[in-house]
């Protein structure tokens, strides 16, 4: 039995259930200088011996186990914290920092778990991953970049009904079409229609305060174009992208 999915477990419990937001903010302030950063290795490092136990690894994994996970994760840790430091706490910087961090912490795991006991890894070939690449990017940017050319034909009356977030229809719809890959490519074209319910739920209220007719139209042909050329793409990748994979390989 591999290791990963205990050692993935005991992370998650320590870095999600017992941090606290006062233990957080302390470590952001003080970073090593604070107790509560020690504090916070050392329990990723008795949850790693909890998990290698019922690994039932021997006495000396035990104890180099958690001595790994300890000086990984304080020094990713510090390091994620030295980095915060340069930008403010509204900073787009704050969330990639976050993914890069967690991001290090899960391949630390994957490495201990692999020098206990090794667990085959089939990668994916170059082919296989240059045609996902270019799905995600056809449907996220390009799909919107074609929508916004499309869109140029309609004249939209200037409407006062609030301002949103700068930049989150941008974000809404890349996020859309990606969840739409995402349903089509795990087989499940039902949360297509899940999504563009919820979509159509939560601009009701935006389009029925707007009293225009003429926005609706455009929303609705934004939508549409969105989720349906998404889905369009994800399923022609679905079912062609095997057979040249076949093909050339």
């Amino acid at each position: 039995m591999n290791a990963f999915w205990l050692l993935l477990a005991a992370h998650v419990l320590g870095d999600f259930v017992f941090q606290t937001a006062t233990s957080v903010a302390e470590k952001h302030a003080k970073r090593h200088r604070s107790w509560r950063f020690w504090q916070h290795v050392a329990g990723h490092g008795v949850l790693a011996f909890l998990a290698l136990a019922v690994h039932e690894s021997p006495p000396a994994v035990l104890v180099a186990g958690s001595l790994w996970i300890v000086a990984t994760h304080g020094l990713i840790d510090w390091l994620k914290l030295t980095a915060d430091r340069r930008f403010g706490p509204d900073s787009p910087w704050r969330f990639r920092s976050y993914l890069i961090d967690q991001a290090l912490h899960v391949a630390a795991l994957v490495a201990l778990s692999q020098f206990l006991t090794p667990w085959p890894l089939a990668l994916p070939s170059a082919e296989s991953v240059a045609a996902l690449l270019a799905l995600l990017v056809l449907s996220t940017a390009g799909i919107g970049y074609g929508i916004d050319l499309y869109l140029t034909r309609f004249q939209m009356p200037t409407q006062d009904d609030g301002e949103g977030l700068p930049g989150a229809g941008f974000h809404i719809g890349m996020l859309e079409r990606l969840l739409v890959v995402g349903f089509v490519l795990l087989d499940l074209p039902s949360g297509v229609g899940f999504l563009l319910a919820a979509k159509s739920i939560f601009r009701f209220g935006d389009l029925q305060r707007a009293e225009s007719r003429q926005l609706t139209e455009y929303v609705l042909i934004g939508t549409l174009l969105s989720i349906g050329g998404a889905y369009l793409l994800a399923e022609v990748f679905r079912q062609v992208a095997p057979l040249l994979l076949e093909t050339c390989c």
